[in-house]
Order: structure tokens, then sequence, then C-alpha cells
């Protein structure tokens, strides 16, 4: 019997940290808010294609996300509480924030100036986790100022203007 009780202990713990992340943090059963304080968001169309979800790119992929135009230095909120899971700075998304919100649901903020979040911690919806820039694909003159925003359900690419922004 005392040898299960480490396993037994460490599946609790398992288990209760799943339950505090998605019902604590909110989770996606909490409304969206848009990631930008902006009153008539506005989608990124400039040489360097288009900003929609969906649009076709050069390399036959599609676009996994919106661009939503914003200055750089724009402050960038989380839209729904959630715990943060990544901040990389890598080529394609430049600086991002990735953010769990339970139930396989993740969010996506990408082309960050800065972050002013630490890796993984918790973050409340509204809250400010980065500031708009150009960085990764977004450092080219062409491409205007925007902030890449993108939703994932169970590593599915969801329309985030299908009810995501508001």
């Amino acid at each position: 019997m005392k040898r299960f009780l480490p396993y037994f202990l460490i599946t609790a713990l398992i288990i209760t940290s799943f339950y505090l992340v998605t019902t604590t943090f909110g989770g996606y059963r909490e409304e969206f808010k848009s990631p930008l304080d902006i009153s008539n968001p506005k989608i990124r169309n400039d040489s360097m294609g288009e900003g929609h979800f969906g649009a076709k790119r050069k390399n036959g992929r599609k676009h996994t996300g919106v661009d939503i135009l914003a200055p750089v230095g724009t402050p960038v909120k989380s839209a729904v509480s959630g715990w943060a899971i990544a901040r990389f700075d890598e080529d394609g998304y430049g600086r991002y924030v990735k953010i769990y919100h339970g139930g396989g649901l993740t969010t996506l903020y990408a082309h960050l100036a800065d972050t002013t979040i630490i890796w993984q911690r918790p973050v409340k919806r509204g809250e400010v986790i980065g500031r708009t820039g150009n960085t990764g694909n977004a450092r080219f003159k062409a491409v205007r100022p925007h902030l890449h925003f993108e939703v994932r359900k169970s590593g599915v690419p969801q329309d985030p203007m299908k009810g995501y922004i508001r």
C-alpha cells in the first residue's frame, strides 16, 4: 500500500493542477475580449499579402490568424484568462506570446516589440502581455504594423473574427 502512495499523490497533483488552470483562470468558457483597444479593427492588406484568416500565402499555406492593423507600441491584451506557455523569438512570428486557456484552446499574439509577461505564469483577461511591433516576418518595410492574432482549438486554427473578437 505504501508503494502506491507516491503514484496516487502525483496523479492527484496533476488532476488538481489541470483543474486550477481550467477553472481559476477562466478557461475557454470566459467571453473573449479584443486583444487591442481599437474600436473598429481593420485587417492588414498590403503588398506582402492579405491578413484575413485563410488568406493564401506564396508558399501554398493558408494564413492561420488575422493581422489587425495597429501602430507600433500599441498595448496587446490577453483575450481570455489562461496560462502563458510560450514566449519565443523566431523568424516567422518574431516575438510572440502563446496562452493556454484549457479545453484545448490557445491564443497566440505575434510580431510583438516586447512582452510584459513572465514565461509560464497565469494571465488574466484584459491584462497587457506585450506591445505591437514589427518582429519576425513583419520586419519588412512593405508590411504595415499589425498584431498577428491566432485562436486554435485542439491545434486546429479557428477564424478569430467569428465569435472571438468583439
